[in-house]
């Protein structure tokens, strides 16, 4: 996804969907060569159609659900939630790029080893990570996420927008059926709501 991000940020102004400055930072290897190519005059808008040929559809409807997801997360701040979730978070670049989430406390939930490495690349990049951005390392496999994010300073008693994206199909049922199925034993703040989203 941090790959789509990045292509889809080397596009013409007038037609991206967003831009993401803190992708292809976050990219390594032969993807971050990749995100490179695509910011290359001419050659680079071929990019994205070599990222269509090899997954058919994947990219386009990242870039959309990516983008619906960052509206949804922008309304959801405007109306006063005070506190924002990834869970999954991966190289989740919201809490960075929106303005929107700078205002608002940010728990970052994620395998410990998979945090070490975006926090290394996101250090690189800026240089001191915010305060605001906590990091709670969580294997949903095996940890007790609820602790873990009270523990991390997650007020249960205000609202807060909870983001899981592109992560359940990667989970085996117990897991997704302990942290997602049953949202009454995480309780916060108002009615929970949700959105889910097929690509």
């Amino acid at each position: 996804m941090a790959l789509f991000r990045a292509v889809e940020s080397a596009g013409p102004s007038r037609r991206r969907l967003f831009e993401d400055p803190y992708a292809a930072a976050l990219l390594a290897g032969p993807l971050k060569a990749f995100a490179g190519f695509a910011r290359l005059p001419i050659l680079g808008r071929l990019a994205p159609w070599f990222l269509d040929l090899g997954w058919p559809h994947t990219r386009s409807s990242g870039v959309v659900r990516t983008r619906l997801i960052d509206d949804l997360v922008r309304q959801a701040i405007h109306a006063g939630t005070p506190q924002l979730v990834l869970l999954g978070a991966g190289f989740d670049s919201r809490p960075y790029r929106l303005e929107e989430a700078r205002e608002v406390a940010v728990f970052e939930v994620d395998h410990p080893a998979t945090q070490r490495a975006k926090r290394d690349r996101l250090t690189a990049r800026l240089g001191r990570l915010p305060e605001r951005v906590r990091f709670v390392p969580v294997d949903f496999e095996k940890d007790d996420l609820y602790n873990a994010l009270i523990a991390a300073g997650f007020d249960k008693n205000a609202s807060g927008l909870v983001v899981w994206e592109g992560v359940v199909s990667y989970l085996p049922p117990p897991a997704v059926a302990r942290e997602f199925l049953r949202p009454g034993s995480h309780s916060c703040a108002g009615e929970p709501r949700y959105f889910q989203l097929r690509a």
